[in-house]
């Protein structure tokens, strides 16, 4: 099976965790995790080697235990999303995120796109690709078979359907939730709330793995000291849009 990229708005995400409690914990939970690594990519992995503040061994190590974080979750999550056909009006109705046998190898964040790749070779082209996505969108709708964007799926808008176990109905839908009268944004917060904690603890874990395997590093204790400041902000977008 040829790998894809898929990337979702953030704005898609909002609507599917609105959708349902048990969506809301999940979905936030999982993009966290990809702010993580993202974060974990760049600052230690890019700046830890082309600075000079690790070794090329400790830099291996470091870049191996990013990549494996957080992708089987991040695969199981993705699992219970399905994508809505104009003709869908349930989560029974809706294809699957992922295709069978898919799962996610890579993840990131751009242009407020969380953005995810099935295979080695399409995270080769998530991470080369340098033009706006508005540009990618038209490109797609002009010429879907170019090459450039074959492998891509784009999703924006009420698109997202929570389709947990295989296509059984989450814990509320969005008009039960309207018909109670709650407030999306406490809706969010309890939510964030529990999402960023996890995320704190799973940090706290990785640090120590890269302590224990690469030793003791002054960059690995700053970056961890500024990561515990901004990681709060990492489902902004979602919460935002």
């Amino acid at each position: 099976m040829k790998g894809r990229r898929i990337y979702i708005h953030a704005y898609s995400f909002r609507e599917l965790c609105l959708s349902s409690a048990e969506a809301r914990v999940e979905v936030l939970e999982c993009l966290v995790a990809v702010s993580i690594r993202k974060m974990m990519h760049n600052r230690i992995v890019q700046d830890g080697s082309s600075l000079g503040l690790l070794s090329a061994q400790q830099a291996h190590i470091a870049a191996g235990l990013v990549d494996r974080m957080e992708m089987c979750s991040v695969s199981s999550t993705l699992s219970k999303i399905g994508l809505a056909g104009r003709k869908a009006s349930s989560a029974l109705h809706a294809a699957p995120l992922l295709q069978l046998g898919e799962t996610v190898e890579a993840s990131c964040f751009d242009d407020n796109y969380y953005t995810f790749a099935t295979d080695r070779s399409a995270a080769e082209a998530m991470y080369r690709d340098q033009e706006p996505i508005a540009t990618l969108r038209q490109r797609k709708l002009r010429a879907p078979s170019d090459p450039s964007v074959s492998d891509l799926t784009l999703i924006k808008g009420k698109a997202l359907l929570w389709r947990p176990d295989l296509g059984k109905p989450g814990e509320a839908s969005a008009e039960f939730r309207n018909k109670q009268g709650a407030r999306e944004s406490d809706l969010m917060a309890s939510a964030a709330d529990m999402a960023i904690e996890k995320g704190q603890r799973s940090l706290e874990t990785l640090f120590d793995d890269l302590t224990t395997t690469c030793g003791p590093n002054a960059l690995f204790t700053s970056v961890a000291a500024g990561m515990k400041k901004t990681l709060p902000l990492s489902i902004d977008p979602v919460r935002n849009s």
